[in-house]
């Protein structure tokens, strides 16, 4: 977010306690010529923009602010939830990985109970697998949830 020239000179002005004439009597000029710089009714030269400047003991490019006024609050939320979002993913997959026998579809032929199926996290893939090992084997097979 861009702050106008005007608020700027007025902020930096009073973040030192000067005054207005303070100001004006150290540029050499008047009042109300600071007065109008910090209403935006005009504004300061170059030359009297460097002596602002130096009075100011300010970075000129921020006085005329051409880089936006750093909000720390938005990049700490921002730091927290991206953080959070990657312990939540990383929790998740070691949740999974534990608990890989508890969930999923599996096989079994109940032709003699020789073969039982790994893990399969989607029905088809399971059923595919039986369905192979049925008509490879003439055997009889059953898929059952986990």
């Amino acid at each position: 977010m861009f702050i106008k020239l005007c608020d700027q000179l007025k902020n930096a002005r009073q973040s030192i306690g000067l005054t207005q004439d303070q100001v004006a009597e150290k540029l050499h000029i008047s009042r109300q010529a600071v007065s109008q710089w910090e209403t935006g009714k005009s504004y300061p030269d170059i030359e009297n923009l460097r002596l602002l400047n130096s009075i100011y003991s300010t970075d000129l490019s921020e006085l005329l602010n051409c880089k936006p006024k750093k909000t720390t609050h938005v990049s700490i939320l921002n730091r927290r939830f991206l953080i959070t979002v990657i312990f939540v993913g990383v929790l998740g997959i070691f949740l999974c990985y534990v608990n890989r026998d508890s969930f999923g579809y599996q096989w079994q032929c109940l032709d003699g109970d020789h073969y039982k199926s790994k893990i399969h996290l989607f029905p088809d893939s399971a059923v595919d697998k039986a369905n192979a090992h049925a008509s490879q084997s003439g055997h009889r097979v059953s898929i059952f949830k986990r």
